[in-house]
C-alpha cells in the first residue's frame, strides 16, 4: 500500500508539472515587496512568508525547518528548478542550496540559518531573510524565473526559561479566542495558545 501511495504521489507530481499553468500577469511578489516563501518548523505549521522560531540558549543547532516550493518544470540543463539563499542579520550571504528536480522541500536547522554549528547563543537573536529563485517553463516551453522571499525570526530564550504549555497547573487565566482557541496565561505572563482550531 505504501509503495502504491508513493507511486501515485510521484505520478501526481509529474502530471502537475505537465499540466498547462495559468500565467499571472499582476505585479510580482518581489516587486510588491511581499514575503511569500512557504516555511514551517519550530512547532509551527506552514506559514506564508514569516516564521517565528523560539530557540533555547545553548540548545545546539535547534529545530528542523522546511522550505517548500511548487512542483516546478524547468529546462533539462538545470539540476535544480529552485535555488534558495539565506542572509545573516548583517546582510552577508549565509546558508543556501538548490532543491533537486522532482522534489518540493528543503530541510535545514536553525543553526544553518543563523550560521553556526555551535550552541545557539543570545547574540543570534534576530531576523534572517531567505530568497528563492524559481525557474519554470510556460505552456510554450519558454523558461521564466521568479523570486520569492521570506523571513525567519529567531527568538533566543534564556536557558533557564521554560515556556508555558497548555493546561499546565500554573495557568492562571484562560481567555477564549476565535476558532475554538484559548490563550493560557500564567501570572509571570508565560503564555500558550491552545485548542485544535488554532494549530
Amino acid at each position: 500500500m505504501k509503495k502504491l501511495n508513493r507511486l501515485l504521489g510521484s505520478l501526481a507530481l509529474a502530471f502537475a508539472a505537465c499540466q498547462s499553468i495559468p500565467m499571472d500577469r499582476s505585479v510580482s511578489a518581489a516587486e510588491g515587496r511581499d514575503v511569500t516563501v512557504t516555511l514551517e518548523g519550530c512547532q509551527e505549521g506552514p506559514k506564508n512568508g514569516y516564521l517565528f522560531c523560539r530557540s533555547q540558549e545553548g540548545s545546539g543547532s535547534g529545530s528542523l525547518l522546511t522550505l517548500t516550493v511548487p512542483p516546478l518544470s524547468c529546462s533539462d540543463d538545470r539540476t535544480s528548478c529552485a535555488q534558495f539563499q539565506f542572509f545573516r542579520k548583517d546582510g552577508s550571504t549565509g546558508y543556501g542550496g538548490g532543491i533537486p528536480k522532482g522534489q518540493n522541500h528543503a530541510n535545514f536547522t536553525v543553526g544553518q540559518v543563523i550560521g553556526t554549528s555551535d550552541d545557539i547563543q543570545e547574540f543570534h537573536d534576530g531576523e534572517y531573510r531567505v530568497e528563492v529563485i524559481a525557474f519554470f517553463q510556460d505552456n510554450d516551453g519558454m523558461e521564466h524565473s521568479r523570486t520569492g522571499s521570506g523571513l525567519v525570526r529567531v527568538k533566543v530564550l534564556r536557558r533557564d526559561y521554560v515556556p508555558a504549555v497548555c493546561d499546565a497547573p500554573e495557568i492562571a487565566w484562560k481567555v477564549d479566542l476565535k476558532k475554538d482557541c484559548q490563550a493560557h496565561i500564567t501570572t509571570q505572563y508565560r503564555s500558550a495558545i491552545c485548542g485544535k482550531g488554532c494549530r
